[in-house]
């Protein structure tokens, strides 16, 4: 077989791809010439030749790998700005059909597996002239893997210059962030606002620059920083692009300098900024003036953890397109998996904290009832206590940390501080940890240099410490950049060896904003070291979610295993240290032995307190021996109640607290206290009926009887109790006690008095008791059986008669009224005969409202019109107002004791509105309708 004739085919190669960048249809032409080519082993090498040739003409330098088994590599793709790396391996399929999930599983894992070693690159893009099956791409998002099909490669043809030295933006993205840059694109045709959320480090601003070129109109881009401002003008240049900070914003906003409809494009990188006070109202009024605006967001998490979790995502209805979480991106290998080392930086509060617990420990020999194996362990702890504060600093300190885990003392590395006031504290402490490291080290001779940029500094000084940082060697020495929060968002610089977090509080978003300054999509074959150093063992937590990126890793796994591909020859492991977990372990060891004993202690004291008092329960605040006795006691009944008696304390202790009888139930102690006192009672007395003199003294126990009545009648009163409670001979009638009770006090009033006109006028010498049983009587509040009727009759209790005396004072207020001059009657208010009809009118209105009215009465009082409704809205108030203005015009409010002909007190409402006025509470629209009658006058609202 005749070799073919290379330079031909490149000759026509080129010929086809000049043409299709002067006419679309010529594409078409092109992809038939492919297809075209008589033998399938040339078929394969003019395609792959055709793809090489249209990379050139992208911008790449490439290079074609040699015949024969090449590992999947077909194609070598570098970058011009790194000749020497490989910047993308290609592998070219001519098949005849669209390549299936199988298909392209296997070439990925020969890609990874043979070509990735040999050629130190991790990115692989996988060209099909027929493309590929549906489907395909979503289910290979996951893997750095780029699959190029026809749309692809249409696109790319029409972009095709032999002259060209810069790749396209869109071309030169990775594959995480091409699948970003197509969701937004896709989320744009349907949402005016979309957002993504990826990780801080994947390189989402990367997809600024294409997505820009999409926008004839101008386009605005707002960061936080000046120096990210500065660092995305560098990396987009779109000639119709602003680049604004959100202060920059603020003032635009203020100076009323923004104009309507001026930008085509709005794009908000690091969202959480935009719900800060200073900007929000500047970005409402921008996206007010541009209503039309696409809105792109960019963010790790759109959430503000420090106010209140407010989510700007949902406040500024922006439509989520992309989600890339830490834990995915180190899954999927798009970030490296970091070295973690967790430990402490301040040793005075834990050194102390060791120490109180040493001392606060009990001696074994002074607690009583102390199991052996407890006393045991006590005193192991209290030497491991001992020796843990004598040389726990020096095994666990920042210097030994760096000593042990920084490199030779060697690298770049970013120490993110609190505050600008924290951050000076620490940089003479920096700079003394590094000399007692290189003491530990006495081979390193290396130099320690301290830059920072932080707000406090102007532009130009943090301009030339951060240039200071970047052209250091990472080999010459430690070099560090102190930052306050500069550099958590927007701000990317290259060649870091990893972040120093001196924390004092947490924030989740900060903690990973900062991780991700070390953690890059660029520099995967690197392990950046994350040093998470706390000032005290309460804020010592997680600030790497490890069980997530676990989760993710087993989950990308599966996925593998779903696609019929074998694990990752090279599956992500993340390196954690925490250095005083031990200690924290021990610290928590010694408060639960120390709680044990405390136990033992505390259960002696209540033995003893039970045998002097005779009770089996100190009551909740109670003190014994200097012990808060009660207390102790009342967390257990807590625990007791929540089910946790068997998870916090152990087999013996609750033995020894069945064997005391402890008192679980508070509501059940008190129960048998007062039951024993009503069995003492019948025991004397021989019942428990608690009449005049024996109720007059025992009222306690009347009353605790009564309640046990109204238990049992509510269904709440347990069975055994009411067994208990019969075997005294508990009478449940409440009926004939209370008719026994009060008989002989009702005949003795009448006998002196005469039968009660009215419940309010009973005599003031009568007993309350009686008084108030009377009153319900009357009302039929309480109704009576027959029975007590009838029993109550013989006491001269005659409810006809009270009825029809009513029914008679009724009428007389109806005369009354009508006689009167004025709807309005004072409380005090008499007839002719010294009848008091305002007390009368009050307590019908009373009685009214509290449903204490006799059908009788109440039809009465209906038919005279006297208890009509009343008022209900503010125009029946005001012409009710009016009326009274009209009789008494020198008087702008009602006395109290005025009432209406309907026994309404009329200055109750008028007095809330003027108290409202004045506190500046009342409603526009009652004021305005009230005020013309002169209810506010005199009334000045308070400013």
């Amino acid at each position: 077989m005749d070799a073919p004739n290379l330079q031909l085919i490149d000759d026509q190669i080129r010929q086809h791809l000049h043409a299709c960048t002067l006419d679309s249809k010529c594409i078409d032409l092109a992809f038939h010439w492919l297809e075209a080519q008589p033998a399938p082993h040339l078929k394969g090498l003019v395609a792959e030749r055709f793809i090489a040739e249209l990379y050139r003409g992208l911008g790449y330098l490439v290079r074609l790998t040699s015949p024969g088994p090449d590992g999947g590599a077909d194609l070598l793709l570098y970058d011009r700005e790194h000749p020497d790396r490989v910047a993308v391996i290609v592998q070219c399929k001519a098949h005849a059909k669209p390549l299936g999930l199988r298909q392209i599983a296997s070439e990925y894992e020969i890609l990874e597996r043979e070509a990735a070693p040999t050629h130190h690159c991790k990115h692989f893009r996988l060209v099909s002239l027929r493309g590929f099956v549906k489907g395909a791409a979503e289910r290979f998002e996951s893997f750095k893997l780029a699959l190029v099909g026809p749309k692809q490669l249409r696109d790319m043809m029409s972009g095709y210059n032999p002259a060209s030295t810069q790749v396209p933006a869109a071309l030169n993205l990775l594959p995480h962030n091409l699948t970003a840059l197509g969701r937004t694109k896709l989320g744009l045709v349907h949402h005016q606002r979309v957002g993504l959320e990826a990780a801080t480090g994947t390189g989402k601003n990367h997809i600024i620059q294409p997505l820009c070129e999409r926008f004839t109109g101008p386009v605005l881009f707002l960061c936080p920083s000046t120096e990210g401002r500065v660092q995305q003008e560098a990396r987009c240049r779109h000639p119709n692009t602003t680049h604004w900070t959100y202060c920059r914003l603020r003032e635009e906003a203020k100076l009323n300098r923004l104009l309507a409809d001026t930008y085509e494009l709005v794009i908000l990188d690091e969202l959480p900024h935009t719900g800060a006070p200073v900007t929000e109202s500047g970005l409402s009024q921008l996206l007010n003036l541009n209503p039309s605006a696409k809105v792109v967001s960019l963010c790790a998490d759109p959430v503000r953890h420090l106010d209140g979790m407010r989510n700007m995502m949902a406040e500024l209805r922006i439509h989520p397109v992309h989600l890339l979480p830490l834990d995915q991106a180190i899954a999927r290998k798009i970030l490296p998996a970091p070295t973690i080392i967790a430990g402490l930086y301040d040793f005075d509060d834990t050194a102390k904290q060791l120490e109180q617990l040493e001392q606060q420990l009990p001696n074994p020999d002074e607690v009583p009832d102390l199991p052996s194996e407890t006393a045991r362990e006590l005193r192991t702890l209290k030497g491991r206590l001992h020796s843990a504060k004598l040389d726990w600093q020096r095994s666990a300190g920042v210097e030994q940390v760096f000593a042990d885990h920084i490199p030779n003392l060697t690298g770049k590395f970013i120490v993110f501080c609190e505050t600008i006031d924290h951050l000076v504290q620490l940089r003479g402490q920096l700079h003394m940890w590094y000399h007692k490291a290189s003491q530990l080290k006495p081979s390193t001779r290396t130099l320690c240099q301290i830059q920072e940029i932080h707000s406090g500094l102007d532009t130009a000084t943090r301009r030339q410490q951060r240039r200071a940082f970047l052209d250091a060697k990472p080999d010459t020495g430690l070099h560090l950049l102190l930052s306050v929060d500069m550099l958590s968002e927007s701000v990317h610089l290259p060649d870091l060896s990893g972040v120093i977090m001196l924390r004092c509080t947490s924030s989740p978003s900060k903690a990973l904003q900062q991780l991700g300054r070390c953690l890059s999509c660029s520099s995967t074959d690197s392990t950046p070291l994350v040093l998470d150093l706390v000032n005290n063992l309460d804020n010592l937590s997680e600030s790497v979610p490890l069980g997530k990126i676990q989760q993710a890793v087993d989950e990308h796994e599966s996925l593998r295993a779903e696609l019929g591909m074998q694990a990752d020859p090279e599956p992500v492991q993340i390196r954690s240290v925490n250095l005083i977990q031990p200690v924290k372990d021990l610290i928590a060891a010694t408060k639960k032995q120390a709680q044990k004993a405390d136990f033992w202690r505390m259960l002696g004291l209540l033995r003893d307190f039970q045998k002097e008092s005779g009770s089996k329960r100190p009551d909740n605040d109670e003190e014994y021996r200097g012990y808060p006795l009660g207390m102790w006691c009342t967390q257990l009944r807590l625990l007791y109640r929540q089910n946790r008696l068997a998870t916090e304390l152990d087999p013996k202790q609750l033995k020894a607290l069945h064997n005391i009888d402890f008192c679980w139930s508070v509501e059940d102690d008190i129960w048998q206290r007062n039951y024993q006192v009503a069995r003492d009672f019948h025991q004397i007395h021989g019942h428990l009926v608690l009449l005049g003199a024996l109720h007059k003294y025992n009222k306690d126990l009347s009353h605790w009887l009564d309640k046990q009545r109204s238990r049992r009648s509510e269904g709440t009163l347990s069975s055994e109790r009411c067994r208990l409670l019969d075997l005294i001979d508990m009478q449940w009638n409440r009926e004939g006690i209370d008719i026994e009770r009060y008989g002989v006090e009702i005949k003795d009033y009448i006998a002196k008095y005469g039968p009660p006109d009215n419940p309010t006028v009973i005599h003031k010498g009568a007993p309350v008791g009686m008084a108030c049983w009377l009153i319900n009587q009357l009302h039929h509040r309480n109704e009576l059986s027959h029975n007590g009727r009838q029993a109550a009759s013989d006491y001269g209790f005659n409810f006809e008669a009270f009825t029809q005396r009513e029914l008679q004072n009724v009428e007389r207020t109806h005369r009354y009224l009508q006689q009167a001059s004025t709807p309005f009657i004072r409380y005090e208010a008499v007839d002719d005969e010294g009848w008091p009809v305002g007390v009368y009118l009050a307590f019908w209105r009373y009685s009214d409202r509290k449903n204490l009215l006799s059908p009788e009465v109440r039809r009465a009082l209906a038919h005279y019109g006297i208890l009509k409704s009343r008022p209900r809205t503010i125009s029946e108030l005001i012409q009710l107002y009016t009326e009274y203005r009209e009789v008494f015009p020198d008087r702008t409010v009602p006395p109290g004791n005025f009432y209406t002909a309907c026994g309404y007190q009329l200055c109750a409402r008028i007095r809330h509105w003027r108290m409202s006025y004045e506190n500046g509470r009342l409603g526009r629209s009652i004021e305005q309708r009230i005020a013309p009658t002169g209810m506010l006058d005199g009334v000045r609202p308070r400013r």
